[in-house]
């Protein structure tokens, strides 16, 4: 690949035309992306109670980033950019992230409460590694937060937390969106992919169905 084919001028915009991950699953090629190290130079907790434990780096779903990484997001704030985030996480340490159950209802006050911990403490680590927005995060897949009813994908959610940060702009500033879905991540049926249910998100219920997405 030749270097001045990597990235490409449209209407203004840098468009990336190429990208390669330096792993095989998703969390630590997202580590990598946003930290520009190797994902075997996590330090949060679970990677390195694994390495200690297994005498060598095992790279999976353990390689989290930390509010210490020195990261894209936090240069970019640093150099003047408005940095957010949207979509699925499932790279950024959160302390005292509370597991919800399958059988949980999300209707039940303990668990709509557990669930709002859920997403401040989320959005209080994003921010800590250099975002000054979060919105519409699934913090794992969505079959991995717990509530069966919630265990879908919603993709109008995700986008209309991307296109809220956008419209936050001035035409003349500088941002950096991060806009990650969960697809083509699990579940995969149509009643919880295509025809998932539109106000279930990672936090709960919305009371209005967002309409972001194109028709």
């Amino acid at each position: 690949m030749s270097r001045r084919n990597f990235a490409k001028s449209i209407g203004g915009l840098a468009a990336f035309m190429n990208q390669y991950v330096s792993a095989p699953v998703c969390t630590p090629s997202r580590f990598s992306c946003l930290t520009d190290k190797y994902s075997s130079r996590s330090n949060a907790p679970n990677f390195l109670k694994d390495t200690k434990r297994h005498g060598q780096s095992v790279v999976q779903w353990n390689s989290e980033i930390m509010g210490s990484d020195v990261t894209l997001p936090g240069l970019l704030k640093d150099g003047g950019h408005k940095t957010g985030f949207a979509g699925k996480s499932h790279v950024v340490h959160v302390e005292e992230w509370e597991q919800l159950e399958y059988a949980d209802d999300p209707r039940d006050p303990e668990i709509a409460a557990t669930l709002i911990r859920n997403k401040n403490r989320v959005q209080t680590a994003i921010k800590d590694i250099g975002f000054e927005y979060a919105e519409s995060i699934y913090h794992r897949n969505p079959e991995r937060i717990g509530c069966e009813e919630l265990s879908v994908h919603n993709m109008d959610w995700i986008t209309k937390g991307g296109v809220d940060f956008i419209e936050q702009q001035s035409k003349d500033d500088p941002f950096f969106l991060y806009f990650a879905t969960t697809l083509p991540h699990w579940p995969d049926t149509p009643e919880r992919s295509w025809n998932g249910n539109p106000l279930a998100t990672a936090d709960g219920f919305l009371t209005e169905a967002p309409n972001a997405q194109p028709a």
